[in-house]
């Protein structure tokens, strides 16, 4: 998957002609970047697996604090909801810098301000340049 969403990302960031068509798009990818240049941001894509191994433990634990104030076996719809939407936004606010990372390293070319080696290298980059708040930009 992680090709085809590199293409998509570039397609959407970079204006350009020579990304104006999926097509384009592939053919100057190969040119410029090589087959390598398809699978940028494919590490931070997989440290992004984590998300629903941090998020359903964080749902149970939201779950229990909830059920200490009501009937253990009939929790109301409206705390699972509630622990639901608490342990989503806990682990997508902690692992939101890995989606900017992504997103800038599968857009890096000559046509965009960001070049980096990799993910470590765009972490340090990005926090040297920009400070520890880019990191959530468009949060």
């Amino acid at each position: 998957m992680n090709p085809l969403w590199v293409i998509k990302v570039k397609r959407q960031v970079v204006s350009s002609q020579k990304f104006n068509t999926t097509f384009k798009t592939i053919k100057t990818m190969f040119h410029e970047e090589g087959i390598k240049g398809f699978y940028k941001g494919l590490v931070s894509s997989l440290w992004n697996t984590t998300h629903s191994a941090l998020q359903y433990p964080l749902l149970e634990f939201f779950k229990q604090q909830f059920s200490k104030r009501y009937d253990h076996d009939r929790l109301p719809p409206f705390c699972i909801t509630l622990s639901a939407m608490l342990s989503s936004s806990c682990v997508g606010t902690l692992l939101f810098p890995l989606d900017l990372v992504r997103a800038r390293l599968q857009s890096s070319c000559s046509e965009t301000r960001y070049h980096y080696k990799g993910m470590l290298d765009a972490f340090v980059t990005i926090y040297k340049q920009e400070g520890f708040f880019a990191f959530y930009q468009g949060i």
